[in-house]
């Protein structure tokens, strides 16, 4: 498992506080994730975060507390 931390932010900077994070394998690995393996998480009320997770290549995703939908981040590696 590799630790990952950090904050979410708006693009003007303010964090986003109790989101929930999706982090979906997009490819397997040898020594980590398998593709389509998940990692779901919460903000704090600060919008930070620490987590652990497998080695792998992953599309990130995040929601807004009360809100249904997800909206994409991008891509990530995580080596």
């Amino acid at each position: 498992m590799k630790p990952l931390a950090g904050t979410l932010v708006t693009p003007d900077n303010s964090p986003i506080a109790n989101a929930t994070v999706r982090m979906i394998a997009t490819s397997n690995t040898t020594d980590g994730a398998l593709r389509g393996t998940m990692f779901v998480f919460n903000t704090t009320a600060t919008g930070t975060y620490a987590v652990n997770v497998l080695a792998g290549s992953y599309k990130v995703e995040f929601r807004n507390p009360n809100k249904t939908k997800y909206i994409t981040l991008g891509d990530v590696t995580i080596a």
